[in-house]
């Protein structure tokens, strides 16, 4: 079942290594009607030179600038719907797809008009039968808590029905062309994080349905953790960015986000501790800034934190609701 000319966007920021594996698995697609997309985010390194003319059947679109996930997104969503797709997909350069992958996530839209937004189910790259998502839960009462249902268990056959959800991670995101007109684009406001949540939120108040399809498998690095290590811009657009959703979708509630807030903020320093009084402070000053930024300066969209994603200052697991480990980006 064919839901028509799908364009798969893969946006790169300083990853090469990775944009290539993830579009090398992208050409072996069996879903015939596709066009791959390689957006770069203004990379400072060389991916540049090595991704424009890589591959003769692979469109590639620079930027300019570190747009964030958001802003670069958006621009291989532009390009793709006026060049006529009937949907999007949204795919981490971290990420590797089956070949019928697709196949499974357009059938899903195909079947049913209603489905606005399909997502996959997710495995770590790393330990490839274990689900890092089977979709997303948005708990608006409890503060804008996030969780990715299934996260972090061994592959048992648990999530193997299709479900409608929440959300679906940003990491595999496949939307209707109908569902951008309806909703708009993600977000800029955001840059990094919660603009898949945020989507998919607004996706379902415009009348569509978001779906997770089992069938459609896809294994991703995440990127906000490695080696149990979180990121400078990690702890900040996290805490900054659910201030910001959870005052569009449940500003009655933000008592409650801030409490959860003080427990994300309470977690990040219990792990800065064990390396020491310069990662306490800087993750003390990275949570003063977060507020500061959103209700004082009122600075949202690619604040100048964007340079800083492989700075790692905080370790260590993270506890379920809202946890780090629910970001899949």
């Amino acid at each position: 079942m064919s839901a028509g000319l799908v364009w798969i966007v893969v946006l790169n920021w300083n990853g090469h290594r990775d944009t290539v594996e993830c579009v090398e698995s992208c050409r072996r697609l069996q879903y015939p009607d596709r066009r791959i997309l390689v957006v770069d985010n203004g990379s400072t390194d060389d991916s540049d030179a090595r991704l424009r003319d890589a591959w003769p059947d692979v469109e590639y679109l620079q930027t300019g600038a570190n747009l964030g996930y958001a802003g670069g997104n958006n621009a291989g969503i532009r390009h793709a719907l006026a060049r006529g797709a009937a949907a999007v997909w949204l795919l981490n350069n971290d990420a590797r797809v089956a070949p019928d992958c697709l196949t499974h996530m357009a059938g899903a839209l195909a079947a049913d008009s209603r489905v606005g937004v399909v997502g996959s189910k997710v495995y770590y790259l790393d330990r490839p039968r274990v689900i890092a998502s089977a979709g997303g839960v948005v708990d608006l009462r409890a503060g804008g808590a996030t969780r990715h249902i299934g996260n972090d268990t061994q592959e048992t056959g648990a999530y193997a029905t299709p479900a409608t959800v929440d959300y679906v991670p940003g990491c595999s995101m496949l939307v209707r062309r109908e569902t951008f007109a309806t909703v708009g684009l993600l977000d800029e406001n955001y840059f990094l994080y919660f603009e898949d949540a945020d989507f998919c939120l607004r996706a379902r108040a415009g009348g569509f349905t978001v779906r997770y399809e089992p069938h459609a498998v896809v294994w991703h690095r995440e990127g906000a953790q490695q080696g149990g290590v979180y990121s400078r811009a990690f702890v900040y657009y996290f805490l900054r960015n659910r201030l910001y959703f959870m005052k569009r979708f449940a500003p009655r509630h933000m008592w409650r986000c801030h409490w959860l807030q003080l427990r994300m903020f309470l977690f990040f320093l219990r792990q800065a501790a064990r390396q020491g009084p310069r990662a306490l402070g800087t993750i003390a000053w990275l949570g003063a800034r977060s507020y500061g930024d959103y209700y004082v300066r009122g600075r949202m969209g690619p604040a100048a934190m964007a340079g800083e994603a492989g700075t790692r200052v905080a370790a260590g697991p993270s506890d379920r609701q809202g946890s780090p480990a629910a970001t899949c980006r």
